[in-house]
Parts: structure tokens; sequence; C-alpha cells
């Protein structure tokens, strides 16, 4: 679209998270603009399903177990934040921004969280 301002990010497939982390980090516009992915070394434009593939993979890689960041509850239903994750805070803050830059660009993730996470989002009370 003409006059659209994007926010473009070129990232390594097989360094997706610490890429990520590294190139978002850096962004000095708004976030709030359309995002384009390319995937180093491939080709291909981003019409969307690039994008798409794009945070389907990255969260994948947030919610692997060997990351440590969110722990699988209820049989696997919904994640919950591990309290004993090693990894550094940055990291949290991060998966937030990923999730705000996911809702904007219109992609649905397939990642599960109880109720009570949307309520603390919202500044709701909790009835249990």
């Amino acid at each position: 679209i003409e006059g659209l301002i994007y926010l473009y990010i070129a990232i390594r497939r097989d360094h997706l998270l610490d890429d990520s982390m590294e190139k978002l980090g850096k962004v000095k516009q708004n976030l709030r603009s359309p995002l384009r992915i390319e995937f180093i070394g491939e080709e291909g434009t981003d019409e969307g399903g690039v994008k798409n593939e794009y945070f389907s993979l990255i969260t994948k890689e947030i919610f692997n177990p060997y990351l440590d960041m969110f722990i699988p509850k209820s049989n696997g239903r919904f994640y919950w934040f591990n309290g004993f994750s090693y990894e550094m805070p940055v990291r949290f803050e991060f998966v937030g921004m990923l999730l705000g830059l996911a809702l904007y660009n219109g992609v649905h993730l397939d990642i599960h969280f109880p109720e009570i996470t949307f309520k603390k989002l919202l500044h709701r009370k909790y009835e249990e």
C-alpha cells in the first residue's frame, strides 16, 4: 500500500529468537506498523504468509520446554509463567511485545493462557 510505513526485519531461521530480539529491540519507529519478515537466504516476498510462518515458528520456540520460560498446566491445556526460569526478564518483555505485534498485525497465535492472565492485563478482578 502506497505511503504505508512497514516494520521490516530480516532474520536467520536458525537463530529466530535471538535475531528477533536483537532486531526488534533496535526498532526506533512505532511498533504499530504492519510487519514484513524476510528469512535471510530465502527468496520470497512477505505478502502475509511469511509473517504467519514467522509467528508460528517463534511461538513454538518460546513455548518449547527447553527454553524454560513457560510450563504447561492442566495436562497441557494452557501455559503459565515459570517462576523458576533462568531467562532474563527482557525475554519475557519480548514475548509481550511479540504478542502485541501479532495482535496488531491480525495474526492468530495458537497459544493458551489461563483466563486470569487476560483479566490481569485488563486490570479486572479475578473471581474463582
